[in-house]
């Protein structure tokens, strides 16, 4: 089965003054069809551009995006397969629009349904997300957060898309309703065999909702593997700090698990090194990682990471 997205050395350079920022630097991996890929990571490391580059929201410094076999940068008519949940739906909705309204876009937009196809057609997005046509005539003030990530949804929906990209879906939303947003996103996935790239620094959301997790680090991906695999028995010291971070409920394993402790803090991107980007805060750093880039190489079976313990 080929890949339908092919992400191939992908970098992304911003310029501030006489100094260049690498947001993301040669980044390659691939979503296959009906995949859940999670790309995780601390706040600033490069997981939301990549979400933009894919959305061409940006333009990439070097690398491909390939969709479907096809270079994206060459592409035509794909804007349709590929769809993007913003992380603040607040944001992203316009107050002036009523929810028809802005359901109702993407069908202009693309030319599609009209009449009373398309006022089907909305009737069916809203029951997909759970809500009814009593929304259809409200303001995004007169929504919840849940409903109006709900309506972001919905919108995304209308145009039948391939791909999805979820930007943070749920860190603006309480608790209870993460829960439903998660399990609204399964459920359309499972039913509509979607592909979907979710972005999210809890790694606990991606393990339970996605097949397989990446994690970055300083623009750079540093592992990656399947979810239950990379949260379960990390192999990269930064994602293995992550995972302790993570609360669990079981307070007797809460107390003895181990917790790798990180030194100082992020550096800036500013910051340039020839070793490991982490090498400043690994508590297992070696002479070579201080001028040696470790690369990224299968330690385990469809596990990889970059990291010199298992670059030997």
């Amino acid at each position: 089965m080929k890949p339908l997205l092919d992400i191939q050395h992908l970098s992304k350079q911003y310029r501030l003054g006489r100094q260049i920022i690498q947001a993301v630097q040669n980044a390659s991996f691939s979503l296959m069809p009906g995949e859940i890929l999670g790309l995780g990571g601390e706040s600033g490391c490069g997981k939301s551009t990549i979400g933009k580059l894919i959305m061409r929201l940006i333009e990439p410094t070097a690398g491909n995006l390939l969709f479907e076999g096809q270079n994206l940068r060459h592409a035509v008519d794909w804007r349709k397969k590929i769809q993007m949940i913003f992380q603040h739906s607040s944001a992203s909705l316009n107050p002036r629009f009523t929810v028809e309204d802005t359901l109702n876009e993407p069908f202009i937009i693309h030319g599609l349904a009209q009449g009373s196809k398309r006022a089907q057609r909305l009737m069916e997005l809203l029951i997909q997300v759970g809500l009814s046509e009593d929304y259809l005539k409200r303001l995004p003030h007169e929504l919840s957060g849940g409903q109006k990530q709900r309506i972001a949804i919905a919108r995304a929906l209308a145009v039948t898309p391939r791909l999805l990209i979820c930007d943070e879906p749920f860190s603006a939303l309480d608790v209870s309703v993460q829960a439903q947003i998660i399990n609204l996103l399964a459920r359309l996935q499972r039913e509509q065999q979607l592909s979907y790239l979710v972005i999210s620094h809890d790694l606990s959301i991606l393990r339970y909702l996605s097949h397989r997790l990446a994690i970055m680090y300083l623009g750079e991906l540093i592992e990656w593997g399947p979810s239950t695999s990379v949260y379960e028995a990390p192999l990269h010291p930064y994602t293995q700090a992550l995972v302790a971070a993570v609360l669990s409920t079981d307070p007797m394993k809460e107390r003895h698990r181990s917790r790798v402790v990180l030194k100082g803090e992020t550096p800036s991107l500013l910051q340039k090194t020839p070793g490991c980007a982490f090498y400043g805060r690994c508590p297992f750093a070696k002479k070579i990682c201080q001028t040696k880039k470790p690369i990224l190489r299968e330690v385990q079976s469809q596990h990889f990471a970059a990291c010199h313990l298992y670059n030997e």
